[in-house]
Protein backbone atom coordinates (compact mmCIF):
# COMPACT_ATOMS: atom_id res chain seq x y z
CA UNK A 1 0.00 0.00 0.00
CA UNK A 2 1.01 3.63 -0.49
CA UNK A 3 0.63 6.66 -1.47
CA UNK A 4 1.94 8.23 -4.63
CA UNK A 5 2.70 12.42 -4.39
CA UNK A 6 0.89 15.09 -6.23
CA UNK A 7 -1.48 12.44 -7.56
CA UNK A 8 -4.99 14.00 -7.46
CA UNK A 9 -8.52 11.92 -8.05
CA UNK A 10 -11.37 14.00 -9.13
CA UNK A 11 -14.74 11.77 -7.75
CA UNK A 12 -17.07 13.54 -9.94
CA UNK A 13 -19.23 13.48 -12.86
CA UNK A 14 -17.75 13.43 -16.09
CA UNK A 15 -17.62 16.53 -17.80
CA UNK A 16 -19.34 17.12 -21.33
CA UNK A 17 -15.74 17.23 -22.90
CA UNK A 18 -13.32 15.07 -20.56
CA UNK A 19 -10.31 15.82 -22.48
CA UNK A 20 -11.29 19.50 -21.79
CA UNK A 21 -11.91 19.51 -18.21
CA UNK A 22 -10.51 22.70 -16.50
CA UNK A 23 -9.73 21.28 -13.09
CA UNK A 24 -7.61 18.19 -14.95
CA UNK A 25 -6.13 20.67 -17.51
CA UNK A 26 -5.14 23.36 -14.55
CA UNK A 27 -3.82 20.80 -12.44
CA UNK A 28 -1.70 19.16 -15.06
CA UNK A 29 -0.08 21.97 -16.12
CA UNK A 30 1.38 22.77 -12.44
CA UNK A 31 2.51 19.46 -12.03
CA UNK A 32 0.31 17.46 -10.82
CA UNK A 33 -1.36 13.81 -12.27
CA UNK A 34 -4.80 13.92 -11.80
CA UNK A 35 -7.18 10.62 -12.03
CA UNK A 36 -10.99 10.95 -13.02
CA UNK A 37 -12.92 8.54 -11.00
CA UNK A 38 -16.47 8.94 -12.34
CA UNK A 39 -19.53 8.15 -9.25
CA UNK A 40 -22.40 9.71 -11.02
CA UNK A 41 -24.69 9.30 -13.90
CA UNK A 42 -27.76 11.29 -14.72
CA UNK A 43 -31.23 10.64 -16.18
CA UNK A 44 -33.29 12.90 -18.08
CA UNK A 45 -37.24 13.53 -17.15
CA UNK A 46 -40.10 15.39 -17.99
CA UNK A 47 -38.55 16.71 -20.78
CA UNK A 48 -42.52 17.32 -22.49
CA UNK A 49 -43.46 19.35 -19.43
CA UNK A 50 -40.20 21.51 -19.58
CA UNK A 51 -40.72 21.88 -23.54
CA UNK A 52 -44.27 23.29 -22.74
CA UNK A 53 -43.25 25.63 -19.93
CA UNK A 54 -40.38 26.79 -22.25
CA UNK A 55 -42.35 27.86 -25.08
CA UNK A 56 -44.10 30.60 -22.93
CA UNK A 57 -41.44 32.74 -22.13
CA UNK A 58 -44.13 35.76 -21.37
CA UNK A 59 -45.38 34.06 -18.16
CA UNK A 60 -41.76 33.95 -16.65
CA UNK A 61 -39.35 36.68 -15.91
CA UNK A 62 -36.59 34.30 -16.68
CA UNK A 63 -34.81 30.99 -15.71
CA UNK A 64 -32.21 29.49 -12.55
CA UNK A 65 -30.33 27.01 -13.83
CA UNK A 66 -28.26 25.83 -10.77
CA UNK A 67 -26.07 23.42 -12.42
CA UNK A 68 -25.01 21.90 -15.93
CA UNK A 69 -27.25 19.14 -16.21
CA UNK A 70 -30.20 22.20 -15.85
CA UNK A 71 -28.90 23.49 -19.45
CA UNK A 72 -28.79 20.41 -20.92
CA UNK A 73 -32.11 19.24 -20.31
CA UNK A 74 -33.19 22.97 -21.36
CA UNK A 75 -31.37 21.83 -24.84
CA UNK A 76 -32.93 18.67 -25.17
CA UNK A 77 -36.06 20.16 -24.07
CA UNK A 78 -36.91 22.07 -27.34
CA UNK A 79 -35.44 24.90 -29.43
CA UNK A 80 -35.22 27.94 -26.91
CA UNK A 81 -37.50 30.46 -27.79
CA UNK A 82 -35.18 33.86 -28.79
CA UNK A 83 -37.49 36.03 -26.00
CA UNK A 84 -35.48 34.13 -23.40
CA UNK A 85 -32.43 35.79 -24.43
CA UNK A 86 -34.26 39.08 -23.48
CA UNK A 87 -34.98 37.30 -20.25
CA UNK A 88 -33.23 37.55 -16.28
CA UNK A 89 -31.86 34.18 -16.28
CA UNK A 90 -29.26 33.35 -13.62
CA UNK A 91 -26.91 30.33 -13.11
CA UNK A 92 -25.05 28.95 -10.30
CA UNK A 93 -21.16 28.62 -11.05
CA UNK A 94 -18.82 29.15 -13.93
CA UNK A 95 -19.63 26.16 -15.05
CA UNK A 96 -23.07 26.76 -15.56
CA UNK A 97 -22.45 29.82 -17.05
CA UNK A 98 -20.09 28.89 -19.78
CA UNK A 99 -22.44 26.09 -20.82
CA UNK A 100 -25.67 28.50 -21.04
CA UNK A 101 -23.71 30.65 -23.40
CA UNK A 102 -22.37 27.82 -25.21
CA UNK A 103 -25.79 25.55 -25.85
CA UNK A 104 -28.25 28.09 -25.36
CA UNK A 105 -26.90 30.88 -26.54
CA UNK A 106 -28.42 33.17 -23.40
CA UNK A 107 -26.54 35.25 -20.97
CA UNK A 108 -26.92 34.76 -17.40
CA UNK A 109 -25.91 36.73 -14.32
CA UNK A 110 -24.74 35.01 -10.94
CA UNK A 111 -21.81 32.99 -12.16
CA UNK A 112 -19.87 34.34 -9.13
CA UNK A 113 -21.46 33.23 -6.88
CA UNK A 114 -20.53 29.90 -6.68
CA UNK A 115 -23.53 28.13 -4.75
CA UNK A 116 -27.15 28.11 -3.92
CA UNK A 117 -27.28 30.13 -0.59
CA UNK A 118 -24.92 32.60 -2.62
CA UNK A 119 -26.93 33.60 -5.60
CA UNK A 120 -30.26 33.46 -3.22
CA UNK A 121 -28.13 36.26 -0.98
CA UNK A 122 -27.80 38.48 -4.16
CA UNK A 123 -31.01 37.91 -5.34
CA UNK A 124 -32.77 38.86 -2.29
CA UNK A 125 -30.15 42.15 -2.64
CA UNK A 126 -31.65 42.66 -5.90
CA UNK A 127 -34.65 42.38 -5.63
CA UNK A 128 -36.28 45.59 -6.06
CA UNK A 129 -35.13 45.43 -9.41
CA UNK A 130 -35.86 42.06 -10.73
CA UNK A 131 -38.98 40.98 -11.61
CA UNK A 132 -41.14 37.95 -9.75
CA UNK A 133 -41.32 35.05 -11.56
CA UNK A 134 -39.01 32.24 -12.49
CA UNK A 135 -38.66 29.01 -14.16
CA UNK A 136 -36.67 26.13 -12.26
CA UNK A 137 -35.69 23.44 -14.11
CA UNK A 138 -33.67 20.82 -11.24
CA UNK A 139 -32.79 17.65 -10.15
CA UNK A 140 -34.00 15.02 -7.89
CA UNK A 141 -31.65 15.35 -5.12
CA UNK A 142 -31.78 19.62 -4.94
CA UNK A 143 -31.98 21.04 -1.63
CA UNK A 144 -34.24 23.80 -0.86
CA UNK A 145 -31.92 26.66 -0.26
CA UNK A 146 -33.24 28.72 -3.56
CA UNK A 147 -36.46 28.21 -2.39
CA UNK A 148 -36.81 28.38 1.60
CA UNK A 149 -34.41 31.49 0.88
CA UNK A 150 -36.48 33.10 -1.35
CA UNK A 151 -40.01 32.44 0.32
CA UNK A 152 -38.70 35.65 2.33
CA UNK A 153 -39.26 37.72 -0.89
CA UNK A 154 -41.63 38.64 -3.49
CA UNK A 155 -39.83 35.96 -5.95
CA UNK A 156 -41.62 32.96 -6.77
CA UNK A 157 -39.65 29.82 -8.34
CA UNK A 158 -41.67 27.10 -11.21
CA UNK A 159 -40.39 24.41 -10.22
CA UNK A 160 -39.75 21.04 -12.69
CA UNK A 161 -37.45 17.96 -11.78
CA UNK A 162 -35.81 18.07 -15.13
CA UNK A 163 -33.36 15.28 -13.64
CA UNK A 164 -32.51 12.44 -11.54
CA UNK A 165 -28.95 11.46 -10.44
CA UNK A 166 -27.52 7.96 -9.58
CA UNK A 167 -24.30 5.82 -8.54
CA UNK A 168 -22.50 4.95 -11.69
CA UNK A 169 -23.12 1.12 -11.49
CA UNK A 170 -19.19 0.29 -11.88
CA UNK A 171 -17.69 2.49 -9.64
CA UNK A 172 -16.11 -0.24 -7.40
CA UNK A 173 -14.61 -1.35 -10.76
CA UNK A 174 -13.58 1.85 -12.15
CA UNK A 175 -11.98 2.61 -8.52
CA UNK A 176 -10.58 -0.65 -8.52
CA UNK A 177 -8.86 -0.06 -11.64
CA UNK A 178 -7.32 3.63 -10.68
CA UNK A 179 -6.25 2.07 -7.46
CA UNK A 180 -4.61 -1.21 -8.73
CA UNK A 181 -6.76 -3.09 -6.92
CA UNK A 182 -6.68 -0.54 -3.59
CA UNK A 183 -3.29 -0.57 -3.21
CA UNK A 184 -1.79 2.47 -4.59
CA UNK A 185 -3.55 5.80 -3.53
CA UNK A 186 -3.17 9.59 -4.44
CA UNK A 187 -2.23 12.17 -2.20
CA UNK A 188 -5.25 14.52 -2.52
CA UNK A 189 -8.97 13.08 -3.12
CA UNK A 190 -11.63 15.64 -4.53
CA UNK A 191 -15.08 15.59 -3.56
CA UNK A 192 -17.04 17.27 -5.64
CA UNK A 193 -21.19 16.43 -4.45
CA UNK A 194 -22.67 14.64 -1.35
CA UNK A 195 -24.02 12.50 -3.94
CA UNK A 196 -20.81 11.51 -4.87
CA UNK A 197 -19.54 10.85 -1.65
CA UNK A 198 -22.60 8.91 -1.22
CA UNK A 199 -21.60 6.95 -4.36
CA UNK A 200 -18.22 5.74 -2.97
CA UNK A 201 -19.00 5.28 0.74
CA UNK A 202 -18.83 1.33 0.67
CA UNK A 203 -15.11 1.81 -0.67
CA UNK A 204 -14.21 4.99 1.15
CA UNK A 205 -13.44 2.90 4.51
CA UNK A 206 -11.48 0.43 3.16
CA UNK A 207 -8.34 3.73 1.92
CA UNK A 208 -5.75 4.75 4.38
CA UNK A 209 -7.62 8.24 4.95
CA UNK A 210 -5.21 9.29 7.41
CA UNK A 211 -2.46 9.57 4.71
CA UNK A 212 -4.19 11.22 2.33
CA UNK A 213 -5.86 15.13 1.95
CA UNK A 214 -9.86 14.94 1.16
CA UNK A 215 -10.90 18.43 -0.47
CA UNK A 216 -14.42 18.93 -0.24
CA UNK A 217 -15.80 21.60 -3.34
CA UNK A 218 -18.31 23.63 -1.57
CA UNK A 219 -19.67 23.77 2.16
CA UNK A 220 -23.06 21.34 1.21
CA UNK A 221 -19.88 18.37 0.35
CA UNK A 222 -17.54 19.90 3.28
CA UNK A 223 -20.98 18.80 5.77
CA UNK A 224 -21.23 15.60 4.31
CA UNK A 225 -17.67 14.67 4.56
CA UNK A 226 -18.15 15.75 8.19
CA UNK A 227 -21.17 13.90 8.94
CA UNK A 228 -19.16 10.66 8.01
CA UNK A 229 -16.27 11.66 10.44
CA UNK A 230 -13.82 12.29 7.73
CA UNK A 231 -11.50 14.72 8.08
CA UNK A 232 -11.69 18.11 5.33
CA UNK A 233 -8.67 19.46 4.77
CA UNK A 234 -9.45 22.09 2.98
CA UNK A 235 -13.07 23.58 1.34
CA UNK A 236 -12.87 24.85 -2.55
CA UNK A 237 -15.63 27.99 -1.42
CA UNK A 238 -16.84 27.83 -5.02
CA UNK A 239 -16.49 24.86 -7.78
CA UNK A 240 -13.80 26.37 -9.78
CA UNK A 241 -10.37 25.29 -10.49
CA UNK A 242 -8.67 28.15 -9.63
CA UNK A 243 -10.35 27.53 -5.74
CA UNK A 244 -9.25 24.17 -5.74
CA UNK A 245 -5.74 25.67 -6.92
CA UNK A 246 -5.44 27.85 -3.53
CA UNK A 247 -5.76 24.60 -1.23
CA UNK A 248 -3.22 22.84 -2.82
CA UNK A 249 -0.76 25.93 -3.27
Amino acid sequence: MSITKNLIFLLKSQSNDEKDDKYEIILREIGFQVIQVKTIDFKYKNLNLLENKLKCPNDYAGMILSSPRCVLAVKYACKLPNEWKLKENYVVGEATYELAQKELDVECGGKETGNADNLSIWLLNNSDKIAKRFLYPHGNLKMDILKNKLSKSSITLEEVEVYETVTNEHIEEDFGKVTESLNVFPEYIVFFSPSGLKAIETILFQLPLNSMKLIAIGPTTESAMIKLGLTVFGVAEKPTPSDVLKLLK
